[in-house]
């Protein structure tokens, strides 16, 4: 019922959208912008429901068909929306000028228990939330950590030594396993005697960020009228809540119990709780430490984590399987410093410098997420082209598009991991490398996240190497995905080293 109301909604819309395009010309014009896309006023989003096209194949078009454009306007419904394509304005937009664009443009429902997270929250409740969540991010928490993520990435050798002969698996949903049992664990603490990739919720970390239609109009209803999708009474994962909140009071419950610390993500819950009220000074702002306050924040761990781990190891396996003479020199890398310590600790893997370099190559190339956008909450100014933009004004930063620029990476869809040299990471301009987002709404759980698909893969590429049966084979996204999943699943071949 709520799927065919949705619907109807969007075919409304779409029928208003075309009486509202000719405004949308005039008002850029009026300021001296490119328009693209016509009289239809939601050309995007009925583009990327109605044909065959993602919508990092939309933007990445435009992109590509204004290259002397500092910014382009697109068509929008209920406000104007902004393409920025330059560094610097991009700069302006996530840093310099953050206080007038620190919103995401998404408006989320008080009821929406789980989506009350970092990720989605606004103002100065996101304010306060990400300032209690910051210290379980630190060098220090994650070296503590480190352990678990170690403890996972052992277990997850186990579990693909098992299903490595499986020609059935696909590729990306076998490494989602690590993906996700990477982050419950942290979040659920591990157990003496059991593996963690058997997790109960193991299951629902995945299902929660598997692309869908229902969920893709949740979100499009929500960017183009957050009142109209509150008004519906909708919610974006309200069906996970009875389970994911239950078992994080659970696990807070056990931990007050016992007592003890475990450097996890349950410590962090206990200490807030034991310190009462979360207060921010400066905004007045106040939040209760509930039970389901902070099940949303592990929750936001799952659904800012799952895919872009996820993503990260399996574009790196792709590139490397396809060039086996840089998966040789990170093997080497990998084995030296298994051999020159007892463990693969924090400090250890902070030392795989090329390591490093073949990641951060394959996320310019596979980008977790293509696009990010932002909403102007003041009057501001884009620097290059002097180009107004008023409060309401949705802002779109292509990330994907700008990692394939060869204004900034020659040759750009060859895998070099050379680019992320020090030398060569200095010469190009700042908003140019953003796999993780840039400025003040960087994804708080970067680090964690680039400490995760090291540990993952200096494991998975110290037991096996990866092949693929045709190494001209270019990968392409899943066009129905919001974020970057891969379409044509290439199932790598996952060799057992002491077999070879």
């Amino acid at each position: 019922m709520i799927l065919a109301i949705i619907l109807l909604l969007v075919i409304i819309i779409i029928t208003f959208s075309f009486l509202l395009g000719s405004y949308n010309e005039s008002y850029w014009a009026k300021r001296n912008v490119k328009y693209h896309g016509g009289k239809n006023a939601i050309a995007t989003f009925s583009e990327f429901l109605f044909t065959s096209r993602g919508i990092f194949d939309i933007f990445g078009n435009i992109y590509k068909l204004y290259p002397e454009e500092p910014a382009v306007a697109t068509p929008s419904l209920l406000q104007p929306a902004l393409f920025v394509k330059h560094p610097e304005n991009i700069q302006h937009v996530l840093t310099d000028n953050f206080k007038n664009f620190y919103h995401r443009g998404v408006e989320i429902a008080k009821k929406d228990k789980l989506a009350q997270n970092v990720p989605f929250l606004n103002g100065s409740r996101w304010k306060l939330m990400r300032q209690k969540m910051t210290p379980l991010f630190t060098s220090a928490k994650l070296k503590n950590m480190h352990y678990i993520i170690d403890r996972c990435a052992q277990d997850y050798i186990g579990y693909l030594k098992e299903h490595v002969n499986d020609k059935n698996a696909n590729a990306f949903e076998t490494l989602s396993v690590y993906s996700c049992s990477s982050l419950l664990a942290p979040i659920f603490g591990i157990h003496s005697g059991q593996s963690t990739v058997t997790s109960p919720l193991l299951n629902m970390a995945r299902n929660a960020t598997k692309p869908t239609l229902k969920a893709n109009l949740k979100f499009i209803l929500n960017s183009l009228s957050p009142k109209v999708f509150q008004m519906l009474g909708l919610s974006f994962f309200g069906e996970y809540e009875e389970q994911f909140i239950g078992a994080i009071s659970q696990v807070i419950r056990q931990r007050k119990e016992e007592n003890v610390k475990k450097h996890d993500f349950a410590d962090i819950a206990v200490s807030l709780q034991n310190a009462g009220t979360m207060k921010d000074e400066s905004s007045g702002c106040e939040i209760e430490p509930t039970d389901e306050v902070l099940a949303a924040q592990a929750f936001f761990f799952l659904i800012a984590g799952v895919d872009p781990v996820t993503m990260g190891i399996y574009g790196t396996l792709f590139e490397l399987a396809k060039r086996p003479d840089i998966l040789k020199q990170v093997q080497e890398e990998i084995d030296g410093a298994f051999e020159n310590n007892t463990e693969m600790g924090y400090d250890v893997i902070g030392t795989m410098e090329y390591l490093t370099k073949v990641l951060e190559e394959s996320l310019r190339l596979h980008p977790p997420i293509s696009l990010l956008s932002r909403e102007c909450m003041g009057e501001s100014i884009l620097p290059v082209g002097n180009i107004r933009v008023s409060k309401g004004t949705r802002i779109d930063i292509p990330i994907l598009a700008i990692h394939h620029d060869p204004k900034y990476y020659p040759d750009p869809d060859v895998f070099d991991p050379e680019r992320f040299s020090a030398e060569n990471k200095n010469s190009r301009p700042n908003m140019t490398f953003m796999p993780f987002g840039e400025g003040g709404r960087l994804c708080i759980g970067q680090r964690f996240a680039y400490l995760q698909m090291k540990t993952g893969l200096a494991h998975i590429l110290r037991n096996f190497t990866v092949k693929v049966d045709d190494v001209t084979k270019k990968m392409t996204y899943l066009k129905s995905s919001l974020i970057i999943r891969p379409a044509n699943d290439i199932n790598f071949t996952f060799v057992p080293r002491n077999k070879e």
